[in-house]
């Protein structure tokens, strides 16, 4: 699961302002969670409180909404063909498992596609390992990608 570690301080005219450690790096998880936080708490208003406002403060809200949800589309384009690439980067070197579920039932309906693991999007094929906790086993796909096929590795 992706973290953002922040503390609330006071500016010199001390409004609170968000402070983000000395060690923080920079990245585009993060990026894209302050537009879709943005986006959200900007749809919120609109809709609970969107007749309280003039038509020209509407309008302004709802360019911004549009504006908001094209750069947020294409933020989550970007990152989507990053998890995806960390997915099958991820098939060429690890070694011990790919995915961590918590019981053979959750491994059952992994999808064909879009597993989000870590960061990463694997997907269903042969060769994916997952480690099944309540079983404290490792299991990889052998000869297809039922669950027919999965075999204790």
């Amino acid at each position: 699961m992706l973290k953002i570690q922040y503390e609330i301080k006071l500016n010199e005219s001390e409004r609170p302002y968000i402070y983000l450690p000395e060690d923080y790096r920079d990245n585009p998880h993060d990026r894209f969670f302050a537009l879709e936080m943005s986006r959200y708490m900007l749809q919120m208003v609109y809709a609970r409180r969107g007749d309280k406002f003039d038509e020209e403060s509407i309008k302004a809200m709802e360019t911004s909404l549009a504006t908001l949800e094209r750069v947020s589309d294409e933020v989550a384009t970007i990152l989507k063909r990053e998890m995806e690439f960390l997915g099958d980067v991820d098939d060429m070197f690890v070694t011990n498992f790919h995915h961590m579920v918590n019981n053979l039932e959750e491994r059952d309906v992994l999808p064909n596609e879009g597993i989000v693991s870590g960061g990463k999007i694997l997907k269903r094929r042969t060769g994916l390992r997952v480690f099944v906790k309540d079983q404290m086993k490792t299991f990889e796909l052998v000869d297809g990608i039922e669950n027919e096929n999965w075999k204790e590795a």
